[in-house]
């Protein structure tokens, strides 16, 4: 399967009206450019890309009437393609036409119908929260491989399928739903050394997923996208049996989890939890620092990576890159939800997830935006 396939298995039937739409100004083309779209491959690609369909994104409310998944990976590829401008790669300037016909007598197909996506139209802003000086190299770096930009896409997505405070995934056969404050990584992790072999893949996988959340999404950052500790007021100790799993630390230092968890009611982790009862102002604590989250999700990342079974698809690759590159992943998806998402969808992720959080959810993981009121 190639990556522009990829997509196909998320984009709803309005994702795909409002992409012909965008592209093409000719209604008696859309239906047509609806029906090529549905196809995946190059016109897939040239449709996230194109400019004219990130200006449709800012009208109105259209970020509203499609997808979690296609919302993200249009503010994905808009950044990619401000990192590409910055970095000197030639960029649409807005000065090209925005549709360019098909020739006279052309008929209707395939061929004729990839004309209408030839027009970029006018470029995104090159402003925004992926232009920060000396951060364009990682990013873009990062964002070259459409694998990883599809697997960010739906990452990013899941966030919005469970109400605000909340954590729910599956690892491997098992069902998680807990605040994100009663996150335990050593007990999860438990879960992935007692299961069969075949079944830690994606269970390390889903582990690396939730620490990505959990740095980049429910812990707080100030300016530069850097997380700003804050003291909270202690807390009494968290009862031993609130994880699915046994809470227990698993043994053996070479496995991501082991012994580390223990509640930290100063060390800066602030964030809201699932129980609804604090105010806006309230601070209480997540269970890890941002250095205690990427040290565990680059080693869950790593496991999941060397696994016999992500060799074989693209897996592989894309769990190695967000292993060493975890610092860059989590700016750029802090950046996505803290600052791009608002300027298209008024409340950001806690009004996206407010939303969606009751939807059927696509995949084996739905992760949750902080409980509380966008700031």
């Amino acid at each position: 399967m190639t990556a522009s396939l990829l997509p196909l298995e998320h984009l709803t039937d309005a994702d795909f009206g409002f992409l012909a739409a965008a592209v093409s100004p000719r209604p008696d083309a859309r239906d047509r450019i609806a029906r090529l779209l549905r196809d995946g491959g190059e016109a897939i690609e040239r449709a996230l890309e194109d400019g004219r369909t990130h200006q449709a994104l800012q009208e109105g409310d259209a970020a509203r009437k499609i997808s979690p998944y296609l919302l993200f990976s249009l503010l994905l590829h808009q950044c990619r393609i401000q990192e590409r401008a910055r970095a000197g790669d030639p960029a649409p300037s807005g000065d090209e036409p925005v549709l360019q016909e098909p020739p006279a007598g052309a008929g209707s197909g395939a061929g004729d119908d990839l004309m209408l996506l030839d027009g970029p139209g006018a470029a995104p802003a090159t402003s925004g929260p992926c232009t920060e000086p000396g951060r364009s190299g990682p990013v873009l770096a990062l964002l070259e491989s459409p694998w990883t930009v599809h697997y960010l896409a739906e990452l990013l997505a899941s966030f919005a399928y469970t109400p605000p405070g909340m954590a729910a995934f599956t690892l491997g056969s098992r069902q998680y739903r807990l605040p994100l404050a009663e996150v335990d990584l050593a007990a999860l992790n438990k879960v992935a050394l007692l299961a069969a072999e075949p079944d830690r893949l994606s269970i390390y996988r889903r582990l690396g997923d939730l620490t990505l959340f959990l740095s980049s999404v429910a812990l707080p950052a100030g300016e530069g996208g850097t997380a700003q500790p804050q003291p909270a007021p202690p807390s009494p100790p968290r009862p031993a049996g609130r994880a699915a799993a046994d809470p227990t630390p698993a043994r053996g230092g070479d496995r991501p989890g082991d012994g580390r968890h223990r509640d930290r009611a100063t060390e800066g982790c602030t964030g809201r939890t699932g129980t609804g009862r604090e105010t806006p102002d309230a601070v209480p604590v997540l269970p890890y620092s941002e250095g205690e989250l990427e040290r565990e999700g680059r080693r869950f990342y790593e496991y999941a990576a060397q696994h016999r079974g992500a060799g074989t698809t693209y897996l592989g690759r894309t769990l190695a890159v967000l292993a060493s590159r975890y610092g860059t992943a989590r700016t750029l998806l802090r950046r996505i939800v803290q600052q791009e998402l608002p300027r298209v969808y008024p409340g950001g992720l806690y009004q996206l997830a407010s939303r969606w959080g009751d939807a059927p959810q696509p995949g084996a993981v739905a992760l949750s935006a902080p409980e509380g009121p966008a700031e």
